[in-house]
């Protein structure tokens, strides 16, 4: 710092060497200033500049010329030696470079309230650099641009002078060891300093001007600039004493102003402040000489001119005003009649009234000076130095200062109990969270509609904070849904474990009640089998819906019925080894669940030969043709004609026909046989948690099955003529379809192929059980087997009817005869739910869903498979089933088949269909029974 060149700025703090100081021992007199600069070019710089008559302090222009990123407050210091006169600026948001530097710096993404901290910040760093300028400076000089008094410098002085008083007694404990007087260690400064206004604009015209408008020489009375000057100190004065800024004590004050000097100065219009603005008035002026000069005037206007312009034009400098003609107008000679004042020892006497007391005063010198400077500067503008009563001190200032933040705070707390109202009203004793929301969402409307300032988004957090809690202290309903889309009834509550008895009153060790849900709402629903009615609860896991009921149920009425178990998960054995997923083709496979009734597949080419034709109506899966096996006429008869067409035909096609059917037969054979190596078995050590569907894994089953298969009984039980006699049903809606299975027969021979080869059996019989008839026009080497199928519905109160199509009910005479067939149900999609014709209250009628699929299966040898697939949603709704492979029904005997009660796949439960889509949308594909005949003697 020994090199420092003492005829440049430099920063405050000093860090140099107080003892090499070359002026250490000089009684220096400290002037501070500080204020606010003007739009465009002109800056606090250039008035400072004025009172040195040089270029010193660097001009912050806000297009970034000469501006050194700073976005900190700071204070620049110049020492005048020819003066002994100290210069110090402040260098704050409130001058219009550091302002535009922060607005480039600062994120445009903030919300109002990060906004409003930040420049409050910034306002509160500008207040401490007051404080600092208050405790170190003799005089003290307030810039302003333009020629009114700024009321915000009453509430900021305020604030700088009750957060002085109560720092006092830590600035005299830090000052303490300093190297000054008793008297500024207890007042924590030199002397009272004084507080001078200068004003950089005004409106007025200049002494000159006045005089040419007028025509009238210069009078006794005070120029326009002078009576302002006065009217100013007036006000200042007036407003200062109201605030009480200013007593008759002046030692008790921050600041004082002297009663007998003028404090206020206004700077002529003469010297141009801004330099980009005189630039411009020069050359306009230029160019408005080089125009006249060119026009024709009159003689008396040139002359005129020529008079005005005889001497040579000698622009002003373009940064520097030019000086006025008198040394008293001038800046430097407003502000030395105070600082010699400083300088000569004598202090300032500024107390008014009756009994004055004297102010203290002390001239510091430079090097005792800088070193009550660094201390302070310390202790006030940094955070390392800072005491916590300091900090405390200053969030006071900052609280004080930030007046739109205690309107805020004030408005919001207001209307903080009005919003919680809000939300409180017309509640229920327990909700759930969308009740909750629903609630918040009116209390804060309620909020935004009175609050106002940057304290809304904190009481906005406190308000959500308050409804939550009181939300959350116990009316907090369980959030939990039934998988038929009802809430649960109970608060707030815990679900007991397996074998754990419900508690819903909580002990004192336990914060919540348990207990498993419920919702209150009940429905009718029938067995397994359909012949006893109990009312359910609703469901909230699948286990509970598609088996726990129905388990219930069967300990009633179907535990002693005969059933077809489908596949689920069994855990492995401790120790059994479950690698093998797939076995070697030199192995047996492993045994695989299969029904109780296998389907059996003719390997004798003798057999074989017989039913050729027989088996060529059949499908590639074993069923029948649908025209063949929905029994129609046009079917029949084309399958008759099909006979006797192959009983007159030659030997020769009768060969081709023997050698096709066994090439086709081996290649079958060897392909069931691949086929069968590959199939992955089911998984031991992976279940499924739901149900089993097309985007399950492949191999894993589920724990439990959704679906049951029980038998009513022979197939005798059933009376077609009566119905099915179960609790209910709809009147007229409780009879099963009949199908009609055509079978054939050949007619007996002439001669020696009338009778069987030694050995041979024959290979069909006729057979039309329970009643049934041939169709009319039917051959008479044709019969038929006659099935019953029904689609049972269901609804929530327990109503039952059948459907006779996919848009019909089933509606039986009062005889119980039946004109409609089972054609519809078997050939086309069948919908999983079909409005209830019971009365319903409301407009939209209760919906009944597919529960049962009832079926009577015939004698040998025609055999039923069951192959339900279920699509209980629009796609990409996955395919629910039992069981991958088909279910063959033993014969002679009445079935029900069970569906699930609801439906779940991986995204969820899938509901019903809303009222804007269409029935079919979920639905029961077609072809869920199957027929096919069966040999005798296989």
């Amino acid at each position: 710092m020994t090199e420092m060149k003492w005829n440049e700025v430099w920063r405050l703090p000093f860090v140099g060497d107080l003892e090499e100081l070359p002026f250490k021992d000089d009684k220096v007199c400290v002037v501070g200033m500080f204020g606010k600069s003007q739009v465009g070019y002109g800056t606090k710089s250039t008035t400072i500049n004025t009172v040195l008559d040089r270029e010193v302090f660097p001009l912050h222009w806000p297009d970034g010329a000469g501006l050194q990123t700073q976005e900190e407050t700071y204070i620049e210091a110049f020492y005048d030696k020819s003066k002994n006169v100290i210069y110090l600026h402040l260098v704050s948001v409130f001058d219009t470079s550091m302002l535009v530097s922060l607005c480039a710096n600062l994120d445009q993404d903030l919300p109002y309230a990060d906004v409003h901290k930040f420049w409050r910040d910034q306002e509160l760093q500008h207040a401490r650099g007051l404080m600092f300028l208050f405790h170190v400076c003799h005089i003290l000089v307030v810039l302003h641009p333009t020629c009114t008094f700024d009321m915000s410098y009453g509430q900021l002085l305020r604030t700088v002078d009750t957060v002085r008083l109560k720092m006092l007694p830590i600035l005299q404990d830090v000052l303490r060891d300093a190297p000054v007087g008793s008297e500024w260690k207890s007042a924590g400064r030199s002397c009272t300093p004084r507080l001078l206004f200068v004003f950089q604009k005004t409106c007025l015209p200049t002494e000159s001007e006045a005089h040419m408008e007028t025509g009238k020489s210069k009078g006794t009375k005070h120029s326009p600039k002078k009576r302002l000057q006065h009217r100013i100190e007036d006000q200042i004065y007036r407003i200062f004493r109201k605030s009480r800024l200013l007593t008759n004590q002046s030692k008790d004050c921050l600041f004082t102003v002297p009663p007998n000097q003028t404090f206020v100065y206004i700077q002529s219009s003469d010297g141009p402040v801004d330099a980009i603005s005189n630039l411009l008035t020069n050359l306009h002026q230029s160019c408005a000489l080089g125009k006249e000069a060119e026009a024709p005037a009159s003689r008396s206007y040139q002359m005129s001119r020529r008079t005005n312009q005889s001497a040579p034009i000698n622009p002003p400098s373009i940064l520097m005003p030019a000086k006025p003609n008198g040394a008293d107008d001038s800046l430097l000679g407003f502000l030395w009649q105070h600082i010699d004042l400083v300088l000569s020892g004598k202090g300032f006497d500024d107390s008014v009234g009756r009994n004055p007391q004297p102010s203290h005063f002390e001239l510091p010198s430079f090097k005792k000076w800088l070193n009550v400077c660094n201390t302070l500067y310390e202790l006030l503008l940094t955070e390392a130095g800072q005491h916590a009563k300091v900090q405390s001190c200053l969030e006071s200032m900052g609280s004080s200062l930030d007046v739109e933040t205690k309107f805020s705070d004030s408005r919001c707390s207001k209307v903080l109990p009005l919003a919680s109202s809000a939300y409180q009203n017309s509640l229920p004793s327990h909700y759930t969270r969308k009740v909750h929301n629903n609630q918040l969402a009116q209390a804060m409307k309620v909020f935004k509609q009175h609050a106002r300032g940057p304290a809304y988004e904190h009481y906005v957090l406190q308000l959500q904070e308050d409804c939550e809690k009181f939300w959350a202290n116990g009316r907090q309903l369980c959030e939990e849904r039934s998988l038929t889309g009802q809430h649960c009834v109970h608060p707030f509550h815990t679900l007991p474990k397996p074998g754990q008895p419900a508690d819903p009153e909580p002990s004192d060790s336990q914060v919540v009640p348990c207990m498993p849900h419920n919702s209150r709402a009940r429905s009718l629903c029938a067995c397994n089998c359909g012949r006893k009615q109990a009312q359910r609860d609703d469901p909230f896991d699948v286990k509970a819906a598609n088996h726990d009921f129905f388990h219930l149920m069967e300990e009633k009425c179907c535990s002693s019925l005969e059933r077809i178990s489908f596949p689920v998960f069994q855990r492995q054995p401790q120790g059994t080894p479950g690698e093998e997923a797939t076995p070697t083709p030199e192995e047996d496979p492993p045994p695989t669940f299969q029904p109780e009734v296998s389907i059996k597949t003719d390997t004798e080419p003798s057999k074989r030969k017989d039913s050729v034709l027989s088996s060529a109506t059949t499908t590639a899966s074993g069923g029948l043709s649908l025209a063949l096996s929905l029994g129609q006429s046009g079917g029949s008869d084309m399958f008759v004609s099909m006979l006797h067409a192959d009983q007159n035909s030659d030997s020769l096609a009768a060969v081709g026909m023997d050698s096709m059917m066994a090439a086709d037969a081996q290649q079958q054979e060897a392909e069931a046989e691949k086929t069968s190596q590959l199939v992955r078995q089911p998984s031991v050590t992976e279940s499924l948690p739901g149900m089993l569907h097309s985007d399950c894994p492949p191999g894993v089953l589920p724990k439990f099955s959704s679906w049951e298969l029980v038998s009513l009984g022979p197939v005798s039980q059933y009376y077609p003529s009566l119905g099915l006699e179960q609790p209910g049903f709809i009147h007229g809606s409780n009879f099963l379809l009949a199908w009609d299975i055509p079978i054939h027969t050949e007619r007996p021979q002439q001669g020696d192929q009338a009778w069987p080869a030694p050995g041979e059996s024959q290979s069909v019989r006729r057979s039309i059980p329970h009643g049934g008839k041939p169709r009319r026009g039917a051959k008479d080497s044709d019969s038929f087997v006659r099935v019953y199928v029904g689609y049972e519905y269901e609804c929530a109160r327990g109503h039952r009817f059948l459907c006779s199509g996919p848009d019909k009910v089933m509606k039986a005479s009062n005889s119980g005869s039946m004109k409609e067939t089972a054609m519809k149900l078997l050939s086309m999609d069948m919908p999983l739910y079909f409005p209830c014709p019971c009365p319903s209250r409301g407009a939209k009628p209760h919906l009944g869903q597919l529960m049962r699929v009832f079926i009577t299966t015939p004698d040998p040898p025609v055999q039923i498979h069951l192959h339900p697939r279920l699509q209980p949603g629009p796609p990409p709704c996955p395919t629910f089933y039992p069981q991958d492979e088909d279910i063959p029904l033993p014969p002679s005997r009445l079935w029900v088949l069970r569906l699930p009660f609801v439906y779940v796949g991986e995204a969820g439960v899938i509901s019903p269909p809303r009222d804007s889509q269409p029935l079919l949308s979920c639905k029961v594909l077609k072809g869920l029974l199957k027929a096919s005949i069966v040999e005798e003697g296989e």
